[in-house]
């Protein structure tokens, strides 16, 4: 023997030579002959020698800990949550028309529209796609000549309160 072990790391040791035997097709050489399984039917725990446990063998809470525990679970359920609830409610009612909020609204390509305009109406020009954006927009076959190719339209969902547009 070369060093102590303790039965959990010789049980690892097991298991991951047993575990071996289920991927013998993946080596295309010194893989485990077909149908054998390192110590036969054996689990990891027997051959470490280890008692495999049955049932939970954490120790409970001593009262001195569990009763603040359920007493500041109790005030956040039936206390805080009342308030948060309400508090939810004043915020929705302070932005009714946020973007993503109804699901009566319309359809990312008419919020498009609405944003292009905008930015034209206003001379605000478009934010510029990053570099490797548009590499990745040629590469998946846009045109070179595509007006939106430089356009970083991921800027230009959020102007319409969406993460991203969802497109085929």
């Amino acid at each position: 023997m070369i060093r102590d072990s303790s039965p959990g790391y010789r049980m690892d040791v097991v298991a991951v030579i047993q575990e071996l035997g289920y991927y013998t097709e993946l080596f295309s050489t010194g893989g485990y002959v077909p149908g054998f399984r390192p110590w036969g039917r054996r689990t990891a725990y027997s051959v470490a020698g280890m008692v495999c446990r049955t049932g939970n063998t954490t120790p409970p809470l001593s009262n001195d800990v569990f009763q603040p525990l359920v007493a500041a679970a109790l005030y956040v359920v039936e206390v805080l949550a009342l308030h948060v609830v309400e508090l939810q409610q004043q915020l929705r009612g302070m932005t009714p028309n946020r973007p993503g909020r109804n699901s009566g609204r319309p359809s990312w390509k008419v919020e498009v529209v609405r944003a292009v305009d905008r930015r034209i109406r206003e001379g605000d020009p478009f934010d510029v796609a990053l570099d490797h954006v548009v590499a990745e927009r040629l590469a998946d076959g846009w045109d070179p000549d595509d007006p939106l190719l430089r356009v970083n339209l991921i800027s230009l969902a959020h102007e319409t309160g969406r993460h991203a547009f969802h497109y085929t």
